[in-house]
């Protein structure tokens, strides 16, 4: 047990360090060890839970993953009272996925979380090992990672300044976003899960928090990070970088900012489902396709994987015409396909980002203006040679203010959302809208509008549901991507 003065003495000395710790070490992730911290980063989760009106931010770590299903500790206090938070994995850190609160244990606050759709994971994710549990000295180097503040992530060096029961005390006083994180030793495994941060950091050692899963049921390895036979991460996984592979589409850097999602009750042509207009903020960079994927990008993948070629019936032509008769479910595989075989992180948008890249900082019909004009895309009414008769080749026409082209016509483009018929209680950070408030996600939002669509389909705030499942594919639907960094 600490003695008063002791713990004083801590508390004291430790906020000056606290201070710098805040702005040097928590705001520049450490370079020192990367393959070994990029490897437990894989384990990482960002968590965002809200109860009684009040959102709450933490850390969780990955303690299981296979195809099926994937489990993920957290601290009990950051995901209580909300049954569904919402968790983002490793290079995805704006890619809200929905969880499930399976169990809680209130006397060490540890929480086990279960992802819903285990589809929407990553591939190149691993479950983080627990320390076999010897004594700790002095001397072991010790490390906390997590996501404090507005920072996407953040590895800090600490040192232990005793005990306190069988809770680990911590030297330094931890940003609240840390709460949940994994504590490590000599970069290799976990002893411990952060669970105060407040004045100075606790931890529940590594042997009490597997004994509380494995009552629940959850297989935990006791293997150091980077030797665990069973990790998930792909082995044809290339490093990543930032030159273009032949086969990577080109992509379009777009930088954070406001915007006013949906259309205004003064458009004469709005659909109740656009509705209510609302200010969406993303406080994050990505990047999106500067087109729409091409048949010549998708048939690579299918190639690669022994897919069957999307049909061309039309005999429009493939090469650099977008992709058409694609599911969503088949966006889902190319994204992962592309992830794996570059090392990038790439995924579908969501709702918010595709408007907001597509209205390119304008609040008009089009990106173009509120006049439908001519020649500006393709659709059932635009003034292109193409018009209800067929896809375009992708970039046929100007680029909006971003540098996309297509955002209005051509194919509809798949994104991340399930179907909501409004805009109430919508997220208005950017994230994507899933099961949690009771979407229809047996149906997928469609945006952008097609060759066959009449011009006030192509406005940038329309919207279609997904009469069309996740396995429907056809001749007016392709999709986008987008690449997280």
């Amino acid at each position: 047990m600490l003695s008063g003065l002791r713990m004083r003495w801590i508390i004291a000395s430790m906020r000056v360090a606290h201070t710098i710790c805040l702005l040097i070490a928590c705001l520049i992730p450490s370079t020192v060890f990367a393959q070994d911290v990029d490897s437990l980063r894989r384990g990482v989760v960002k968590l965002s839970a809200t109860a009684n009106g009040v959102q709450k931010t933490g850390t969780g770590f990955i303690v299981h993953h296979d195809k099926q299903v994937t489990f993920i500790v957290t601290a009990m206090h950051i995901v209580e009272g909300d049954k569904f938070p919402k968790v983002a994995f490793y290079g995805q850190p704006h890619a809200w996925i929905d969880a499930e609160v399976l169990k809680n244990d209130p006397r060490t606050d540890i929480s086990l979380l279960k992802v819903r759709d285990n589809a929407q994971i990553p591939m190149n994710i691993a479950p983080l090992n627990f320390s076999p549990g010897e004594d700790l000295k002095d001397s072991d180097e010790l490390s906390v990672i997590g996501f404090p503040g507005a920072v996407d992530w953040a590895r800090i060096a600490v040192a232990l300044a005793g005990k306190d029961g069988l809770d680990l005390i911590i030297d330094r006083q931890l940003q609240e976003g840390f709460s949940g994180a994994p504590l490590i030793k000599h970069n290799k495994a976990v002893i411990g899960l952060i669970t105060r941060t407040d004045d100075f950091g606790r931890a529940i050692p590594s042997d009490i928090v597997k004994k509380v899963i494995t009552g629940w049921g959850i297989a935990t390895s006791s293997q150091p990070s980077g030797r665990n036979e069973r990790s998930t991460t792909p082995t044809t996984a290339k490093p990543a970088g930032k030159t273009l592979l032949p086969f990577e589409p080109e992509m379009v850097r777009i930088a954070p900012g406001k915007f006013l999602m949906g259309s205004p009750r003064t458009d004469k042509d709005q659909w109740f489902d656009e509705a209510p207009q609302h200010e969406v903020s993303i406080g994050y960079a990505f990047e999106i396709g500067k087109y729409e994927i091409t048949f010549d990008e998708y048939d690579t993948f299918a190639r690669a994987t022994n897919r069957e070629l999307p049909l061309d019936f039309f005999d429009w032509g493939r090469g650099r015409r977008p992709v058409i008769n694609v599911s969503f479910d088949d966006a889902l595989a190319y994204v992962k396909w592309l992830s794996e075989q570059t090392g990038k992180y790439y995924r579908l948008p969501s709702e918010a980002e595709w408007e907001y890249a597509a209205r390119a900082g304008s609040q008009t019909r089009y990106w173009w203006g509120d006049a439908i004009g001519k020649n500006n895309a393709v659709c059932d009414g635009c003034g292109s040679k193409w018009d209800h008769k067929q896809t375009a080749p992708v970039g046929s026409f100007q680029a909006n203010a971003f540098g996309l082209h297509d955002t209005s016509g051509n194919v509809y483009e798949w994104v991340q959302d399930c179907w909501y018929d409004n805009y109430i209680n919508a997220p208005i950070d950017g994230s994507a809208w899933r099961e949690k408030d009771g979407g229809a996600c047996n149906s997928q939002v469609a945006r952008g509008g097609a060759w066959g669509s009449l011009p006030r389909g192509i406005r940038s705030a329309d919207r279609i549901r997904g009469i069309w499942r996740p396995i429907e594919k056809n001749f007016l639907i392709g999709f986008r991507i987008v690449r997280d960094f």
